[in-house]
């Protein structure tokens, strides 16, 4: 899979997926760009394979693989990405930047800063 990806993140998905996906990842990055161990780029990847997951596994070659996230990635949309992140990863996102869950559908808990989801702020 990282050689399918790898073209992708080393760009930080510019070209690959719709602009405003791409901001939503990069304001994602810059809210916890101050914590170390905060690292959400193989969080958007497993996003991006769960959101086409319906065409990957009828995949049979690495071309093949390509062609399905050139096609479908550019019209996944943000709220695709926060709806799988917030059901599947925000619970750690959370864990690692020592807040609670805020943004989408959480707030703020026993006085901590929530995490908060840059969209929709």
């Amino acid at each position: 899979l990282w050689a399918v990806l790898a073209p992708m993140v080393r760009v930080l998905f510019v070209g690959h997926l719709r602009l405003d996906v791409v901001l939503y990842m990069w304001d994602t990055l810059l809210v916890g760009s101050d914590e170390p161990k905060f690292h959400p780029v193989p969080t958007f990847c497993a996003a991006l394979l769960l959101l086409l997951r319906d065409w990957i596994v009828k995949c049979t070659s690495k071309p093949a693989v390509e062609r399905v996230l050139s096609e479908h990635g550019p019209q996944l949309t943000v709220k695709q990405f926060q709806r799988v992140i917030h059901e599947r990863f925000l619970g750690t996102w959370a864990e690692v930047l020592g807040g609670s869950v805020g943004g989408i559908g959480g707030g703020v808990q026993g006085g901590e800063v929530p995490i908060m989801d840059p969209v929709t702020v």
